[in-house]
């Protein structure tokens, strides 16, 4: 169904109009570790911080890469600042008309090839941090107002059970996220299955209940995926449909290497298992 968003997008730009959130259909391909043509890796959570071939290179990927049952997709970090060459300031104190004209533009250009877009507030480990976020409320606010319609949905940051101390921790968070940017069709996090720690995420009470999408890192270093191999994922994949009911699930992050024979192989495998989302 791309190409028939593709044109519809097409026939909206004649008229000046802006497409709009794009509806996620059967399954999602969220490519976390694209390949560009020189087979150098492109991971999307710098996504806005790439110069405009970049990111041109990385949607003709992701476009590609989904099957006809699948709805193309995307999720980048809209800080700290590094991950965005400055559009939000890591105080959290200002965000300029400027910065968020172009960081609609981006958002715009995604949806005209039809990908689907889930920013992702934070990252785990550096500042702003996620656990604050009802200090930003009013950045958020007015991020969303103005990106709010073009959003799929929101993910509340990288890894959060890294600096979590229980699960109602992210829960309010969650919380927080939904009230400050309502609308979408998804609010949810990124969590590493099984981490351990103060908080670890195994599913059932342990997972957000306010959570309707969550993006999965498994167990294993992704920089090690190909060692991991294809049945640990798959056992993962398993493991987690039968612990989180209902629950929609990206198998995100588990391979660097995402192109090599066991990257493909992984990510075929987690199609037939019915996996919701690959990568």
């Amino acid at each position: 169904m791309t190409w028939l968003t593709e044109i519809w997008n097409w026939i909206l730009s004649l008229f000046g109009v802006n497409p709009s959130a794009i509806t996620i259909g059967d399954h999602v391909y969220m490519p976390l570790f694209p390949w560009d043509a020189a087979h150098k890796i492109m991971m999307t959570w710098d996504y806005l911080a790439w110069p405009d071939e970049k990111k041109k290179a990385c949607r003709d990927v992701i476009k590609a890469g989904a099957k006809s049952n699948e709805t193309p997709s995307i999720t980048m970090c809209l800080t700290p600042s590094g991950c965005t060459s400055g559009m939000i300031d890591d105080k959290m104190l200002a965000v300029t008309d400027g910065m968020l004209d172009l960081l609609e533009q981006k958002i715009v250009e995604l949806l005209k090839d039809g990908i689907a877009v889930f920013p992702c507030l934070y990252v785990d480990d550096a500042v702003p941090r996620w656990f604050e976020i009802e200090k930003h409320q009013a950045i958020w606010r007015r991020v969303h107002g103005r990106i709010g319609k073009y959003i799929t949905g929101y993910i509340l940051s990288i890894e959060t059970n890294e600096q979590a101390s229980n699960v109602g921790h992210i829960r309010g968070c969650i919380n927080a996220m939904r009230e400050y940017m309502p609308g979408a069709d998804f609010y949810g996090t990124h969590l590493q299955w099984k981490a351990g720690g103060r908080y670890s995420w195994t599913g059932g009470s342990s997972t957000p209940s306010n959570a309707n999408i969550i993006l999965v890192e498994t167990p294993n270093n992704p920089h090690n995926g190909d060692a991991y191999g294809v049945g640990a994922v798959v056992r993962d994949c398993n493991e987690i449909k039968n612990a989180c009911p209902g629950l929609k699930i990206v198998m995100h992050e588990f391979n660097v290497n995402s192109q090599s024979a066991v990257g493909k192989a992984q990510t075929e495998a987690l199609r037939k298992v019915d996996a919701w989302g690959v990568a």
